[in-house]
């Protein structure tokens, strides 16, 4: 009997067997995903998966991986930065938008100005033009109104008071008569009669 119970056991599990074969069918699917599980005659493994061809399983080394991430932190910070200079962007517009309007006005205010001043020197220039012409005027008048009783005659004009005097001492005149004070005769006259 212990002979029987011996041939049964080295039948449902032989000495041969290796440990690593499975004892289930869960086991068995297992050990096929592994490529550990043999069937009897064949002598090549079971493959362990089929992969796709699609999508292909590729692991990245670490350098890549380290230049990727600062790749990523770069980008980054260029944003950043171009988000900044974009707002400096907007904040010089305005500003020269300002100076612009301030420019404008100081120029219409210089503008008025020097308008200002060329119409004041115009008007210097006028005054000055007309006071020259009035003297001008008032000393012709006072040389007409000097040769005018000459001229009409003496005979109806009253005389005024110390006229011959004052007409002695003054060149132009010998006694009460006037004469040309250029001419050699009338400054000879002229001088004898002093």
């Amino acid at each position: 009997m212990l002979r029987k119970n011996l041939t049964i056991q080295h039948v449902a599990w032989p000495m041969s067997v290796p440990s690593s074969m499975p004892r289930s069918s869960s086991d068995c699917s297992v050990a096929a995903a592994h490529g550990t599980l043999r069937v009897p005659g064949c002598h090549a493994p079971l493959p362990r998966r089929i992969e796709r061809v699609s999508m292909p399983v590729r692991v990245c080394p670490r350098s890549e991986l380290l230049a990727l991430r600062e790749e990523v932190q770069r980008m980054r910070k260029e944003a950043m930065d171009v988000a900044g200079l974009k707002a400096e962007v907007e904040v010089l517009k305005t500003e020269l938008r300002h100076i612009l309007d301030d420019n404008r006005r100081m120029s219409d205010e210089i503008d008025a100005r020097r308008r200002s001043r060329v119409e004041a020197k115009d008007r210097q220039q006028q005054a000055k033009e007309d006071r020259r012409r009035s003297q001008l005027d008032s000393a012709r008048d006072l040389f007409h109104a000097m040769l005018a009783p000459d001229q009409r005659g003496r005979e109806n004009v009253p005389p005024k008071p110390n006229e011959s005097l004052s007409r002695q001492g003054r060149p132009g005149f010998v006694g009460d008569q006037p004469c040309d004070p250029y001419s050699s005769a009338s400054f000879l006259a002229h001088a004898s009669a002093r």
